[in-house]
């Protein structure tokens, strides 16, 4: 019988062993390698991403301090003009009453505002220097000033930390930065002014072409503050009669443009001529030499390259690097003051960085090597050593001469595993398929439902930039707004002519009916709960023909109103239906501005058949509405009329207020025969028969135009 082999464990030195040798050489240098060039790639890859991210940090952010600069620059140029279109040398009655009751000479020979004036937060007070001839002229100057600083003040302030005029007679009236104390109140009376270096940019003599300056970096002589600002010189008649300035603190200039949006990076703004005005590092430089510190003498070569860039006159924004300084950098210009905005990264952060990941890499890699190692250490001794053993001493037995040698076949050799090994993994492969197409599946039904959402947000989008449309109407209407209710109430309470009174009271309550609409506005952009009440549709009409009255009656339009009897109050929110009919009103009016022939308005408003609603029609005579645009009219922002005239919301807002109140607004006209809005509103604790029929036919409603 044949003899069967014993088994024995592989000899030191064996195959195995040199094999784990050769693979652990071999993989050591792989790794090394991969990890010097995944370092070079890191790095290199880094350099790219960090010079595109430095410029599209730079231009981002001078472009947001460029908005504020230039509308400044546009701001203080519709102040100008406005200055410009008031201004009078003939003294109006009244004038020295009023500025009596604003200002008081003190003691010491400065005009100064009233003690109580200096109490309220940004309140607009006002200093004349000692020995100023204050004439009637300059009495009315000042009130004009005044006046266009408490118009201009709210949105000035939420950009800037003041408002001011100044004048060569030596005067100053504006507001304060918070926290500060009150300029008009504490400067000297004899203060020279006018030698100061941001009075005399405003002069002929430095400023010939009158335009709007950029004021440097300079410390105030009364706050004893750092800061940076814009002016505009205002002349009348060619006589130089003011000068309109904002300012911004440089604690908030440095807070505004110095914010880091990129981690290890460092950014200043700087002068062309090299006057540094901010720096992550140099602040405290910048303030010891009082707004004076320039890029030469800081003796930073980071910054002289800077300079050096800029003075070569590339196209902005602009990156490179400064192998002298071993740093990247990229540089853009805010546009006004002409101050360049540049943000800066040294080679060796990046480096680091690099670094950081490449080791890694590399300690990932040795790691992977001792499993890899160890792993095949068992797998090259359980395959091939102990199989290679056995043939080798089967081999030494047939050299000896024993030739009834014989190697046990079975199932679980080499091939068999093989065999087996290969049927898990195809089984494994199958099963790893299966689940890749469930995961498919899935992320298919994901990005259905995806692009679902995608385009509801895209419709709350376009709502929400209407209700953000909305908010900033009513932010800016509220100031106004409340001039307009308190002066009517003041004229109201000391009128003495019964008409007067009788004229200032409807002004009072077109204003205040104003002010509601406003506050309806806020909350639809808010989107607040209605605020209804028992309302009678009539009375409303009645209210937005009355506010509109002069203006219908300008323009020759005839009103018609036809209101049955039995029209019963409805549950609505009163200022809302009031926003809805004077959109409709003026719609009318504007449509029938340039109509020939007669001009009418007619307004009826009936029971609807089934009584679970009322119907009020709106018709003109005007020129109807083209079919091509007549399914975008209720689209928000969608207009027919001129630039500046119409703001395409109205009807878009009119809508979204029917709707709130359950109700319909359709248009039904022909065109060339006018235009008719027909409005539907339910009639509380009466149920419709049909509530999601079409409206009535033409039978149950007014005519398109009226005969």
């Amino acid at each position: 019988m044949p003899s069967e082999l014993p088994r024995k464990p592989p000899r030191r030195g064996s195959l195995t062993r040199k094999t784990l040798l050769h693979v652990a050489i071999g993989v050591t240098c792989v790794i090394g390698i991969s990890s010097t060039l995944t370092y070079r790639l890191m790095y290199e890859e880094m350099q790219t991403r960090a010079r595109e991210r430095l410029r599209e940090y730079v231009q981002a952010r001078a472009q947001v301090e460029s908005t504020v600069f230039v509308l400044a620059r546009d701001t203080q140029q519709v102040i100008r003009q406005a200055v410009i279109r008031d201004y009078r040398r003939t003294v109006a009655p009244g004038t020295e009453e009023r500025f009596d009751s604003l200002f008081l000479r003190y003691p010491d020979g400065s005009v100064r505002s009233r003690p109580e004036r200096f109490g309220g937060p940004e309140a607009v007070t006002g200093w004349i220097r000692s020995g100023t001839p204050v004439t009637p002229e300059l009495k009315q100057r000042v009130l004009l000033f005044n006046d266009i600083l408490e118009q201009f003040k709210p949105s000035s302030m939420l950009r800037f930390s003041d408002i001011f005029f100044t004048a060569p007679e030596q005067l100053n009236i504006g507001t304060d930065p918070p926290g500060l104390p009150l300029w008009a109140k504490v400067v000297a009376a004899d203060f020279d002014q006018n030698a100061e270096i941001w009075e005399r940019q405003a002069s002929t003599l430095h400023n010939p072409r009158r335009e709007t300056f950029w004021i440097r970096v300079a410390l105030e002589p009364v706050w004893h503050k750092f800061l940076a600002g814009v002016g505009t010189p205002i002349d009348k008649d060619g006589v130089h009669i003011g000068t309109i300035y904002n300012d911004l603190l440089l604690d908030e200039l440095v807070q505004n443009l110095l914010r880091n949006g990129l981690p290890g990076a460092k950014q200043c703004v700087f002068q062309s001529d090299g006057y540094l005005i901010a720096h992550t590092d140099r602040m405290g430089d910048i303030t010891a030499a009082e707004g004076k510190y320039t890029i030469q003498q800081s003796g930073d070569e980071t910054l002289r390259a800077l300079l050096r860039a800029v003075a070569d006159g590339p196209a902005l924004p602009f990156s490179s690097y400064d192998a002298a300084s071993d740093h990247h950098f990229a540089i853009s210009r805010i546009d006004g003051p002409g101050w360049y905005f540049a943000s800066t990264i040294s080679g060796e952060v990046m480096r680091s960085q690099a670094f950081r990941a490449a080791r890694w890499v590399l300690w990932a890699g040795l790691a992977s090597l001792a499993v890899l190692v160890a792993v095949l250490a068992g797998i090259l001794r359980r395959q091939i050593a102990l199989p290679l053993g056995r043939l080798n001493r089967a081999v030494e037995q047939i050299a000896a001469g024993e030739v009834n040698v014989h190697l046990r076949e079975h199932p679980h050799d080499e091939i068999g595993r093989l065999t087996r090994g290969f049927n898990d993994m195809a089984q494994k492969i199958a099963e790893r398929d299966a689940a890749l197409r469930q995961e498919k599946q899935d992320l298919e039904a994901a990005l259905e439902q995806l692009q679902r959402q995608r385009e509801t947000l895209h419709q709350r989008d376009r709502l929400a930039a209407m209700g953000s449309l909305l908010a900033g109407v009513a932010h800016e209407l509220n100031n106004p707004l409340a001039v307009v209710v308190g002066r009517s109430i003041m004229l109201e309470e000391t009128a003495t002519d019964a008409r007067v009174r009788t004229g200032v009271q409807k002004i009072r309550i077109a204003a205040e009916r104003c002010a509601r609409i406003v506050k309806t506005f806020l909350a639809m952009a808010r989107q607040r709960e209605q605020k209804r009440t028992r309302v009678r549709l009539e009375s409303v009409i009645d209210a937005a023909l009355d506010v509109l009255d002069y203006s219908l009656r300008s323009t020759g339009v005839q009103v018609v109103r036809e209101f049955a009897p039995d029209v019963p109050e409805l549950d609505a929110d009163e200022d809302q239906l009031h926003q809805v009919f004077m959109n409709l009103f003026v719609n009318a009016q504007q449509a029938m501005a340039e109509a020939a022939g007669a001009r009418r308005l007619r307004i009826t408003g009936q029971l609807t058949p089934d009584a679970g609603s009322v119907t009020i029609a709106v018709s003109d005579t005007g020129p109807g509405i083209d079919p091509t645009i007549r399914a975008r009219i209720f689209d928000p922002y969608f207009t027919t009329k001129p630039m500046g005239t119409g703001t395409g919301v109205g009807l878009s807002v009119s809508l979204g207020i029917v709707e709130a109140h359950r109700g319909t607004l359709v248009e039904r006209s022909t065109l060339g025969a006018g235009a008719c809005f027909i409005l539907t509103l339910p009639v509380p604790g009466r149920e419709s028969a049909a509530s999601s029929a079409s409206l009535p036919g033409d039978s149950a409603l007014p005519p398109h135009a009226p005969s």
